[in-house]
């Protein structure tokens, strides 16, 4: 018993270790807090609660012990001494990865090559790559050698993943690549002046007002994406524009419209690239096929709604596109030349390079040789994780994951409308009631890929059942001041409650007590419950939010509590939702008890 003690905790140490490993300075753990930059930890730890499936979250005790399997596995494999390569054998995991996303999300293997990422900012190089093949196409056929270059639209900009701009125009977003490689932040991985081509630049579009914070009309950002990308490739000359849309910003929203790309990829052709930021996974199922076959690259995560631990990213291209990217890369030495220079080997094995771009593997795979590359096993293990809560959500019969979220969603919503108190807020979104709705079809179907013609002009929301739920919820905060007023809490010091939440207070009980009209079993249940919710957002220039959100392991436990009596409930909540519940109460009332003791907590659990 004590052997297999011993070797149960080998695993244990050698899966946080690799969890750790193959990102960027993101997953590194603060030794005072235990905790990486997102404020999680490795592992899920006892007596928590976990809402942040926006910002990132921390593996399930579930998905833990999925990873020892593995583990263990390849301990076995390597005391029996197998002659396997391990590369032959990452390069297996990686398949049967591709082959389980594929049946989850219901695209067709013969029509997708999916790479897999260290994470979903990194996965923005990968389309990047095809729009930079196309725009050396053309300038070598062009008069004017030397103007062209790429510009990249980024939709909903500040509500998208923190690295998004740099990454999006090939440049490092991080001190440390996953290869743990020391970089420069802001550098580009790419020589573009060398190859005849202008450095990428970018233009960001808002998806709300700066000053009030409120969404802006639909048909207002898609007039400004259109018009920045006339202004883009007819004025300033250059030869592609990468145009994001982003289906789930940090608040839940999307910008542009599909009826926005459709109109700029008629008008403009090859020169606009429709790349769809799904990174934060709220999709509809059979939507990643419909996206490849409009012919968009899919960025998406296991690691937002999904439920799996940080940096799990995949970068889907149709076949079509992959195709063109070899033959570029093939007709084209100069652009072969970039790639083979580029520094995506701190970033990519070619192990997760997808394997219908064999020759973009061979252009990485010299300086992978010799400079190393990202920990494959690391990034395969994570998605082996993601995976295994990723098959539990799609296995949950639709309508009752309908019913499950929107319960949810309704009553968390009531929940921190009973606090009674103006600490604590929600963010009621301007035309909430529309954002929230899939569009519909003229005849009132939901949108289907035969939709993705010119006369779709909504805002196209894949997502659950006949509605579109935002999981997230925003709450605006404030603290009291002296004299009975209250003043809204400033970026750092949402940060500050940020981490706050994380940890276990219980030592400052009595300081509490001392002013809180609870019982003090109660403050002391408060306190010590450790609560994992998303980041802060900026949404204005100086208003700022806070997030939480049901995430995919919490639909299925609130399923799995009541999958056998489902049906039989009528006019009351269904039993799991009304236990997710319980738990996102003591959320509220942590966060209000730290609100109202913020003098308390000001300067308390310091990083």
């Amino acid at each position: 018993q004590a052997a297999e003690k011993e070797e149960e905790d080998e695993e244990d140490v050698i899966l946080a270790d690799w969890l750790g490993q193959g990102g960027d300075d993101r997953l590194f753990v603060n030794p005072k807090t235990g905790m990486n930059k997102y404020n999680a930890p490795i592992r899920s730890p006892e007596n928590a609660i976990f809402r942040s499936s926006c910002t990132a979250n921390v593996a399930t005790t579930f998905a833990f012990e999925q990873g020892k399997r593995m583990v263990r596995a390849l301990m076995a494999a390597k005391k029996a001494k197998t002659e396997m390569h391990w590369r032959d054998a990452y390069q297996s995991l990686a398949m049967r990865i591709r082959m389980r996303l594929c049946s989850v999300w219901g695209y067709r293997p013969d029509s997708s090559a999916l790479t897999l990422c260290p994470s979903g900012t990194d996965a923005e190089y990968i389309p990047l790559l095809l729009a930079l093949g196309r725009a050396l196409t053309m300038e070598q056929s062009a008069e004017n050698k030397g103007k062209g270059g790429v510009f990249t639209v980024i939709a909903a900009g500040g509500e998208v993943g923190s690295g998004t701009v740099q990454a999006a125009m090939g440049c490092h977003f991080t001190t440390s690549a996953p290869n743990k490689a020391v970089v420069s932040c802001g550098e580009s991985l790419f020589d573009l002046p060398k190859a005849g081509l202008r450095p990428t630049a970018s233009a960001q579009v808002l998806l709300r007002n700066q000053d009030t914070g409120r969404l802006k009309p639909t048909g207002e950002t898609d007039a400004e994406v259109e018009r920045i990308v006339e202004t883009a490739l007819g004025v300033h000359g250059y030869s592609v524009c990468v145009v994001h849309m982003v289906v789930g910003t940090k608040t839940g929203h999307q910008l542009p419209s599909i009826g926005c790309v459709n109109r700029l990829t008629r008008q403009y052709g090859s020169r606009v690239l429709p790349v769809v930021d799904a990174c934060q996974g709220r999709l509809q199922e059979g939507s990643v096929q419909d996206f490849l076959d409009n012919e968009m690259c899919v960025l998406c995560t296991g690691s937002k709604f999904y439920g799996g631990p940080p940096f799990s990213g995949a970068a889907l291209m149709s076949n079509n596109q992959a195709g063109e990217l070899e033959q570029i890369i093939t007709d084209c030495p100069a652009f072969k030349e970039l790639l083979e220079a580029s520094q995506l080997h701190t970033y990519f094995d070619p192990v997760l390079i997808a394997d219908r771009m064999p020759l973009l593997k061979e252009c990485i795979q010299t300086k992978c040789a010799a400079f190393g590359t990202p920990s494959v096993g690391a990034v395969c293990l994570r998605w082996t994780l993601a995976l295994h809560e990723i098959e539990r959500y799609h296995a949950i019969p639709q309508l009752q994951l309908d019913a499950i979220i929107r319960e949810w969603v309704s009553e968390c919503r009531n929940l921190v409308t009973e606090l009674r108190s103006d600490l604590v807020k929600l963010l009621y979104d301007q035309a909430e009631a529309v954002e929230n709705t899939r569009a519909t079809s003229d005849d009132g179907r939901l949108p289907h890929k035969d939709d993705f013609g010119p006369e779709v002009d909504a805002r196209y929301h894949p997502g659950q059942g006949d509605e579109i739920i935002n999981t997230i919820v925003s709450l605006k905060l404030r603290r009291p001041i002296t004299g009975g007023q209250t003043v809204p809490l400033t970026l750092e010091e949402y940060k500050h409650l940020h981490l706050l939440m994380a940890l276990d207070l219980k030592k400052y009980k009595r300081e509490v007590c001392y002013k809180s009209r609870l019982p003090s079993a109660h403050v002391q249940q408060l306190l010590q419950t450790r609560c994992f919710i998303a980041q802060p957002v900026t949404i204005a220039k100086t208003r700022h939010i806070i997030r939480v959100a049901m995430s995919a392991p919490c639909a299925w436990e609130c399923y799995d509590q009541e999958r056998f009596f489902l049906d039989n409930v009528h006019g009351k909540l269904h039993p799991g939702v009304n236990r997710a519940l319980e738990q996102d109460r003591v959320v509220f009332e942590k966060m209000l008890l730290v609100l109202e003791n913020w003098s308390v907590f000001e300067k308390a659990g310091g990083k």
